[in-house]
């Protein structure tokens, strides 16, 4: 069970995500609505080991719109929260899906307009975007200040993955959030703690306050203006429910 590796020592509270809808794979060439239909079955299985969400990359190359929202509900269904990477490369109605199945979170979005913006406040979707993986598009950065200013919840995420962005550092990502998307430290704290529990829909962390859980880092840092001109601080201390772990 994917839960039990939480009891693994000085590791962090897990959120397991089930993302067999990335791409299509080799042995299901010809076959895509074979693996649409596999994808669907195998949902109840990801709740059963553990997995708390379904993800869905929606893309030109990678799930259309229809498809997104078919497996998207199935997981909901099996009690998955639904998640979408969307708006990465191209427009196709991927955002709108987003907000229309209610996900927690939509991912990515450097392509997303006021359209999309606007659906995704009105549905309460939080946006997570990173700018790790913006480094490695030529396309301009998703628009954050946008969504702000129209009531988005914004978080920040590493988008950690094999062969395209090797950062694992939140505060470089805190630190690049200020630069390429023009946030403001306060800002953009916010977006890596409150909007990081947004994203996961738990309202029991993100921030230092009565009846949160205790899950606490000590920075190397003098202040919080270090976070968007040291990029990448090192942690001094860790706490997981108030229990010190080590770094």
């Amino acid at each position: 069970m994917l839960r039990s590796l939480e009891g693994e020592p000085s590791m962090p509270r897990i959120h397991a995500t089930f993302l067999a809808a990335h791409i299509l794979p080799p042995e299901f060439f010809g076959r895509r609505r074979d693996y649409i239909e596999a994808v669907r079955l195998w949902a109840g299985d990801a709740a059963v080991a553990g997995a708390d969400s379904i993800d869905v990359y929606c893309d030109e190359g990678h799930f259309t719109a229809e498809e997104a929202r078919a497996l998207l509900l199935t997981g909901k269904r099996a009690g998955l929260k639904a998640r979408m990477h969307a708006c990465a490369n191209e427009r196709i109605g991927a955002a709108q899906v987003a907000a229309e199945v209610g996900c927690a979170s939509a991912d990515l979005l450097t392509q997303a307009n006021d359209d999309d913006i606007k659906a995704l406040a009105h549905a309460g979707v939080t946006a997570t975007v990173c700018p790790g993986s913006s480094l490695n598009s030529s396309r301009a950065p998703a628009p954050v200040r946008q969504m702000l200013d129209r009531g988005v919840t914004v978080a920040l995420g590493t988008d950690h993955n094999p062969g395209q962005c090797g950062i694992t550092s939140m505060p470089l990502v805190i630190g690049l959030s200020v630069a390429m998307f023009g946030l403001s430290v306060t800002e953009a704290l916010r977006a890596a703690t409150l909007g990081g529990a947004a994203a996961l829909r738990v309202g029991d962390r993100g921030s230092l306050a009565p009846g949160m859980l205790a899950d606490i880092v000590l920075w190397d840092a003098d202040h919080e203006g270090a976070f968007a001109w040291a990029f990448g601080l090192r942690a001094l201390r860790i706490w997981r429910g108030g229990v010190p772990v080590q770094p």
